[in-house]
């Protein structure tokens, strides 16, 4: 029978509503309180430029080696990942690991940087760490180009190669059609990942069909999940749901409870302050398919009039749409068409 593995994400995409400032005394608190919940993988936060250098008290790293000092002590069920965007690879030291360090870094890269990060994704192997591979916005890729992506990912046989629903924008008819072109071309022995957002609330949908085909496939998968969804804009698939999910339905002993105490002492504090989730903001986002990023951008602006949102995104060129270009926004909210300029 498949493995199914679960990776609790909260200290790097949930780092994306409050800056990353869970506290280092609290960071390993969450850690340890995940580990107890019997969480297979727990990514310990982000790795990026940090103008506060090593007084800082956030779970956004300069480098792997600092990253170190919220790691708790680690039982042998568990592994420690972190995350790098590929575009601040430059910005960040990445040293050989030691056995003190993160298990894994897992490597996002957009369409336009595949082969440069899958290059860059072998000098992470030979510094003795294992690699995922985070294909952000995996629907951007047509078939042919997806297939390409993974007869190079074999090539360099990571740890996991991920399906990413950046945008919340798939259905499960999506889903479907993307794990069959992965796993019909996938190594056997690399997992197979799925991160989903709930910008059209499917994000506990789509990890359901992505379990469930994986188990038909008989494929080895791990799949991402947030303390309460905590994540960027609409957020993630809630690990208590999912907890709940595989529980009943795949008979695992995932501690829910463990999972809900957690959420009460260092979650809710800051959902109170600074709310995420499902809005019709970035349902928006969704439909016309652009970065959530913009939204962020639009709120910090004071925009939140639904059909002023829906207009701005409307003129965002299709080349802009997958991150936040600030001078592209700029441009439209001073009232110019950019594709006129």
């Amino acid at each position: 029978m498949s493995k199914l593995y679960l990776l609790d994400c909260t200290l790097r995409d949930g780092g994306y509503v409050n800056e990353w400032n869970f506290g280092l005394d609290n960071a390993t608190k969450i850690i340890e309180e995940l580990q107890d919940a019997k969480l297979d993988y727990i990514e310990c936060g982000i790795l990026g430029s940090n103008p506060n250098g090593l007084m800082d008290n956030t779970t956004k790293f300069q480098s792997i080696m600092r990253s170190s000092i919220i790691l708790p002590k680690k039982n042998d069920n568990c592994k420690y990942t972190i995350m790098l965007n590929y575009s601040d690879k430059d910005k960040v030291i990445i040293d050989t690991r030691k056995h003190f360090m993160v298990d894994a870094i897992r490597l996002a890269f957009f369409k336009s940087d595949y082969k440069d990060a899958l290059e860059y994704a072998k000098e992470l192997k030979e510094k003795g760490y294992e690699v995922f591979l985070q294909a952000m916005v995996t629907s951007q890729y047509s078939t042919d180009e997806l297939n390409d992506l993974i007869t190079l990912v074999n090539e360099i046989n990571p740890y996991a190669f991920y399906l990413v629903d950046s945008f919340g924008t798939l259905y499960d008819d999506d889903i479907l059609e993307l794990f069959y072109i992965i796993n019909d071309k996938l190594n056997a022995d690399i997992l197979l990942g799925f991160h989903a957002h709930n910008n059209m609330q499917l994000a506990m949908s789509n990890v359901m069909t992505f379990i469930q085909v994986s188990i038909v496939q008989d494929r080895d998968v791990i799949v991402d999940c947030s303390v309460y969804g905590m994540g960027r804009g609409a957020g993630n698939c809630p690990t208590e749901l999912l907890m709940q999910y595989l529980n009943k339905k795949l008979s695992h002993s995932y501690d829910i409870i463990q999972i809900m105490q957690l959420y009460k002492k260092y979650i809710k504090p800051i959902y109170d302050i600074t709310p995420w989730g499902y809005n019709a903001q970035y349902f928006l986002s969704a439909r016309k398919n652009v970065s959530p990023a913009y939204i962020w951008y639009l709120f910090n602006q004071d925009i939140t009039d639904v059909a002023r949102i829906n207009v701005i995104l409307s003129l965002i060129p299709d080349d802009k749409k997958h991150y936040l270009d600030v001078n592209v926004i700029k441009f439209i909210l001073e009232g110019n068409d950019y594709e006129q300029r």
